[in-house]
């Protein structure tokens, strides 16, 4: 009996020795360092992470993916569709004890609104149809009449143009986040530090070693912090895939965000239960300037489309379950049924052929070669990608196209892609609509970098946008998306998947359409070194 007390009193001892020294901690992988933490700044997908960590909007999601109520606690909407009125819970603070309160979702619009602030993220407001959006980007309107009011501290109305049956989705993107006035105020849009960045999610931001890492720690001011198990976040900014996997390997990092693809076998059997793979709502493509000579001519842009093997990029190159792409659309998203292009249906000998033939009547030969920079942000898998399309390029047009490979940091790259004719890009949808990876091709969209403009292809979109009739919605995408294969301002290759390695101790992780992982869902099932 004195032996089972003693065996009883150990075994208390340890489970207490477990719950308060246990290490809930999580190392994660962001491929690349944001300028910003600031929730609206640049569509940086692997920054959206961090945000997603620091940040909540009125409407979030769960763990599945589904939308629900965030920093809202109910709301209304009016018979047109076009006033939605939220009600704010009462218990949600920042990370520095204050309220939240409908004045800094009003502030936080407002501020993103203002041209003179050049937040990349404006555009979001028009793609949501907000009242006065437009204008005010334009210059016509000031923010002040932009269709978002706060009526009391617990009470936001948010004003449309015309109904958007997607705004409830729209509205859990973390750009449609609060943010701190007196932040912005003191510090501007560049949040970097501790002391200058006011958070409403389930962590704050603890340290940022610019280079080294940002250290997230958990907010005790959340109002769900109680379900929060995991104590603090790492973010190592590696843009080197192979070096991300050696820390992976030695135990270093916990969650890889991305594998080396060429690798994906190997790991496949020798991590079958570490490895998660599913497919993503978004387009790896080629965007071509039509400002610049000669990709103003589409027979150049049509050559060098036709003349890439999708189905190798997809299936040797990458060979993670990514599907080759012949219109910009990906596959499952909603309100959309895939439509199959004249060119996707010729052999690839049969594209080729037709590419020879459209570079020679652009004027393109030996004598006079095809010459161009073709940029991209550096990642060893968009590097192995580029150099095989370039070799395919080298293949086909023999001796008549010479291209160089340019490679630059994420943030040059999205200072400097637009002076250049051919960019490596990609899109995620941010919404799971069809008209969220469309409406980058309008002329006033910030991220139409091919300086793509149709009159109709606006007037079409404008259309399918405002109709609740599913099956024209879905007729009109199809129109959108063929005109695109016809004019070519791009050439999509293959849809996006994630690949990513997460250690057998990392509980919770759910693979979802738009790949929004939230580290407040996940949880340690035990401590580790």
């Amino acid at each position: 009996m004195i032996f089972k007390k003693i065996l009883y009193h150990i075994f208390i001892v340890t489970i207490i020795h477990i719950t308060l020294f246990a290490d809930f901690s999580l190392t994660r992988v962001n491929a690349n360092e944001p300028n910003t933490l600031y929730p609206a700044g640049d569509n940086n997908a692997l920054a959206g992470n961090i945000r997603r960590d620091l940040f909540e909007p009125l409407m979030t999601k769960d763990r599945d993916g589904n939308i629900i109520l965030g920093q809202a606690k109910s709301y209304k909407i009016n018979k047109s569709k076009t006033i939605y009125t939220f009600i704010l819970r009462d218990d949600i603070y920042w990370s520095d004890g204050t309220p939240v309160t409908a004045y800094d979702f009003e502030y936080a619009y407002r501020y993103m609104a203002d041209p003179k602030n050049h937040i990349a993220q404006s555009q979001y407001l028009r793609t949501l149809n907000i009242l006065n959006s437009y204008d005010i980007a334009t210059g016509k309107k000031t923010v002040e009449d932009l269709g978002v009011n706060a009526l009391d501290t617990k009470t936001l109305k948010i004003i449309l143009e015309n109904p958007t049956y997607y705004l409830l989705e729209g509205l859990s993107q973390i750009c449609m986040s609060p943010i701190s006035k007196k932040n912005i105020e003191i510090f501007g849009n560049i949040l970097h530090s501790p002391q200058n960045l006011l958070s409403n999610g389930a962590y704050q931001l603890q340290t940022w070693k610019k280079g080294e890492k940002i250290v997230l720690k958990k907010n005790l001011y959340y109002y769900d912090a109680k379900k929060v198990q995991i104590e603090s976040v790492t973010y190592l900014p590696i843009d080197k895939e192979s070096r991300a996997f050696k820390l992976y390997e030695s135990g270093k990092v916990d969650y890889l965000d991305e594998i080396p693809k060429n690798r994906y076998k190997q790991l496949k059997k020798k991590y079958p239960n570490e490895l998660k793979t599913s497919n993503l709502l978004g387009t790896f493509y080629l965007s071509f300037n039509l400002k610049k000579r000669p990709f103003d001519n589409p027979l150049v842009r049509k050559a060098l489309s036709y003349a890439i093997d999708r189905e190798s990029l997809a299936k040797k190159v990458m060979g993670t379950g990514e599907k080759p792409l012949y219109t910009f659309m990906p596959k499952g998203i909603n309100t959309y049924i895939p439509t199959i292009p004249l060119y996707q249906k010729w052999t690839q000998k049969e594209r080729e052929t037709k590419a020879q033939a459209f570079l020679k009547e652009a004027g393109f030969t030996i004598k006079n070669p095809l010459q161009f920079e073709l940029l991209y942000n550096i990642n060893e898998q968009n590097r192995r990608v580029l150099l095989t399309v370039i070799a395919m390029w080298k293949k086909v047009f023999e001796g008549q196209v010479y291209v160089k490979l340019k490679a630059l940091d994420w943030n040059s790259y999205q200072k400097e892609r637009q002076n250049y004719a051919v960019v490596r890009l990609g899109w995620i949808a941010d919404i799971n609509d069809a008209s969220n990876m469309l409406e980058i091709f309008t002329e006033k969209h910030i991220y139409n970098h091919a300086s793509y403009k149709n009159s109709q292809f606006e007037k079409l979109l404008t259309q399918a946008k405002a109709t609740d009739n599913e099956k024209e919605r879905v007729s009109l995408y199809q129109k959108l998306d063929l005109m695109l294969v016809n004019d070519m301002p791009v050439a999509p290759l293959f849809q996006f998947t994630t690949a990513r390695l997460i250690k057998p101790y990392i509980l919770g992780y759910k693979n979802t359409p738009l790949d929004t992982v939230f580290s407040k869902y996940l949880w340690i099932e035990k401590s580790h070194d």
